[in-house]
């Protein structure tokens, strides 16, 4: 827009360009939030972008009509960036249509500024219809989205004022924690029905707790940022989780939301077992003083926590099912690489012990011999499924 002064043009186009910029270097990027970028969206000070944007274009626009030139270049980078975004995921059959009404609207508006002001008023109107219908439209996709995409949780009900009472029940706080339990009702249990798990969530959520519950074999959503509880007596010990409610699933995450298990009739219960105090000093082993030095394995991790042995950690076949003639290529202990399907894992264990799986790219399910199905909700980064017990193992080892 010639009519504007070059000093001004330049100003303008400059702090749009450093603005846009600033939102793709990590530690500007990490400025503009506060210095933790966002769960969901990583991008959402993209508004300020367009607040600058509108505010250029306005003051381009009080130094009178832009000429020829000016529109068909502005109209030349918009084609480009709406071919450009084709290329996205996001886009649907609703997104060509929303964008030519509104495109089509703005260009009307101009026209009709053109013939005078007693036009004005129909150019707003026009202008606002255009924008409440996208909006409309648009709110309408995401809330369908977001029902069949994100984590879904119930209003207060039955099930929660009973797990709020057991909770209550089997309370012990400050001599050892009581942990809601893994079955959630929330990402943040322990903040609605009492306890002190390990259930959390928070847009920042402190990234030293993420990176030991992952160390750990801890589950989470969100990217990280909504930590799961774990259940198994060697993180209660380390943890000082006295108490334990277990219950049934959600009724409200039927299957058609998660693509698992439907509700089942398990009762709440709490179970409690002896734990160390609160607080438990251990002896220096060399190692106080700096960060612990966690492996790749959580059996082993859980352990160096503990200070003692306690899992056997046994060699594992990884076949195909049904026929089972195919093995698939074991990459290491903790790294298999398949694909959807059933398996058969294979191991020899201690007759009578406990079975833990760790798995926590699997998104499915895991039975021992005839016990119940466990479901795994992994999919990395964004989910990670939790280490989990399957059932006793049986005489054959």
């Amino acid at each position: 827009q010639r009519a504007v002064p070059k000093r001004e043009r330049w100003a303008w186009a400059g702090l749009v360009a450093g603005v846009a910029l600033s939102m793709q270097w990590r530690p500007t990027h990490l400025l503009w939030h506060a210095f933790a970028t966002p769960n969901g969206s990583p991008y959402r000070q993209t508004f300020v972008l367009a607040g600058l944007l509108v505010t250029a274009a306005w003051v381009s626009v009080s130094y009178g009509r832009p000429e020829r030139r000016a529109l068909l270049g502005g109209s030349a980078v918009l084609v480009l960036l709406a071919a450009g975004a084709g290329f996205s995921g996001l886009v649907t059959g609703w997104t060509y249509p929303l964008f030519a009404l509104g495109l089509g609207a703005a260009l009307l508006a101009l026209l009709l500024v053109g013939r005078g002001g007693r036009y004005a008023a129909l150019a707003a109107v026009l202008l606002i219809g255009a924008q409440a219908g996208q909006a409309a439209a648009a709110t309408a996709y995401f809330d369908r989205q977001r029902l069949n995409r994100l984590d879904d949780y119930a209003p207060w009900g039955e099930r929660q004022s009973t797990q709020r009472a057991v909770v209550a029940g089997a309370e012990d706080w400050p001599h050892t924690r009581t942990d809601p339990g893994r079955e959630q009702t929330t990402a943040n249990d322990p903040l609605l029905v009492g306890g002190q798990g390990g259930a959390y969530y928070s847009s920042h959520t402190p990234d030293v707790l993420t990176r030991t519950m992952r160390a750990l074999g801890g589950g989470w959503t969100s990217n990280g940022r909504a930590v799961q509880s774990l259940d198994n007596p060697v993180t209660d010990a380390v943890f000082s989780v006295g108490a334990r409610v277990r219950g049934p699933r959600d009724p409200h995450q039927g299957a058609g939301h998660t693509g698992m298990g439907a509700p089942d009739g398990r009762p709440v219960t709490a179970s409690r077992a002896g734990v160390p105090p609160l607080v438990t000093v251990r002896p220096a082993d060399g190692s106080a003083g700096g960060p612990v030095a966690y492996g790749r394995s959580a059996f082993r991790n859980q352990e160096l926590l503990l200070g003692s042995r306690v899992y056997t950690v046994p060699p594992t076949t990884l076949r195909a099912v049904p026929d089972g003639t195919a093995p698939v290529t074991d990459r290491g202990a903790y790294d298999y690489r398949v694909g959807r399907g059933a398996y058969t894992l294979a191991a020899a264990c201690p007759a009578g012990s406990e079975a833990y799986l760790w798995t926590p790219d699997m998104f499915g399910r895991a039975r021992l011999g005839d016990g119940r199905d466990v479901e795994f909700k992994g999919q990395l980064p964004a989910r990670r499924a939790a280490m989990q017990h399957l059932g006793r193992v049986g005489a054959d080892g």
